[in-house]
């Protein structure tokens, strides 16, 4: 399982534990993120997503957690930082092991 959060530049990192717990700082109530996980028994360990919603011509982190199917979280989180273009279409691709 690929669990995420995309938050604006400069918001407290989230961890894995309050984004697989949905629990997120009161600072994320006033601001634009993105939350989502995705579960698949895809071999490759390839996963793509199509993410929505965030605000064009802004600076974003994207926090990306991996958990197996013993409940093992990845040893590293992943982070993408990245400015939404004034049109949005972001594809973000990486391989998780």
């Amino acid at each position: 399982t690929v669990m995420f959060m995309i938050v604006p530049k400069g918001s407290p990192a989230p961890t894995f534990d309050s984004i697989k717990e949905k629990n997120y700082p009161y600072d994320y109530y006033s601001a634009d993120y993105v939350v989502g996980e995705h579960t698949s028994d895809n071999s490759d360990f390839n996963y793509t997503f199509t993410i929505t919603g965030l605000r064009p011509s802004t600076e974003y982190e994207g926090y990306f957690f991996v958990e197996d199917y013993g409940g093992n979280v990845g040893s590293q989180k992943i982070v993408y930082s990245f400015t939404t273009p004034s049109k949005i279409i972001l594809l973000a691709s990486n391989k998780f092991r």
